[in-house]
């Protein structure tokens, strides 16, 4: 768990891609509890949905957000959604990942049914049902930028950034009162054929901390920028 002392942001990594292969980080700002992607494995192993549904099944999450269209980003988007998501908890992704996502957990499911591995999950409830799920998401595009009401008086702000990664593939810069954060997990510093950069060296200028989990970083920090 990483707690900043200076920001009103509190993170607990679920999973890290450099130890677990798979994503998801619940971060805390005042009084919200926001789901920062909820990847699974394509063995949908047990031990995942359990650490899942042992930190999550007692909390409210008042919002989610998806980074990538990879199982290890979006597997456990059904699971997620039968364990405490309400008509009311928005779910948010680029388009081409709310587009494209629910084919690929269609890939995933069948091939795990094939390999005869349960996904653990019954998807023939209407509340698990994945294609249900993506339906459901406010897609967005770059740029686009989503207000959350923190308090009274306080709102956070929410924009989806190019993070160079993959088609659709974002970061997330995130604005609270005085504070900028970017989360971050994977991004490529280098354009190529399906997306622009991740412009570190204009973004670092502007933001207090990078919330990654690239191969700049052996476990999923909060790293100081530079500034």
């Amino acid at each position: 768990m990483s707690q900043s002392s200076t920001f009103p942001l509190r993170i607990t990594p679920l999973f890290t891609l450099s130890q677990d292969g798979i994503i998801s980080n619940l971060v805390q700002i005042d009084n919200l509890n926001l789901l920062f992607d909820c990847g699974w494995n394509e063995s949908f192993s047990q031990s995942i949905k359990d650490k899942y549904t042992t930190v999550l099944s007692s909390i409210k999450i008042d919002a989610v957000f998806l980074t990538n269209n990879y199982l290890n980003y979006i597997g456990g988007l059904p699971l997620i959604k039968s364990l405490n998501l309400n008509s009311q908890t928005e779910i948010y992704a680029t388009t081409p990942i709310a587009k494209l996502g629910v084919y690929i957990m269609a890939d995933a499911f069948i091939s795990a049914m094939e390999a005869g591995i349960k996904p653990l999950v019954d998807l023939t409830d209407s509340k698990n049902n994945f294609s249900k799920n993506f339906f459901e998401i406010k897609d967005l595009k770059y740029h686009q930028s989503i207000k959350l009401k923190s308090n009274e008086d306080d709102y956070i702000t929410i924009t989806p950034i190019t993070s160079g990664k993959s088609l659709g593939g974002c970061a997330w810069k995130i604005t609270y009162k005085l504070h900028t954060w970017i989360y971050a997990p994977e991004f490529a510093i280098e354009p190529n054929f399906i997306t622009d950069s991740f412009n570190y060296s204009e973004l670092k200028k502007q933001i207090d901390l990078l919330i990654t989990d690239t191969v700049m970083s052996s476990q999923l920090s909060v790293v100081k920028t530079a500034i």
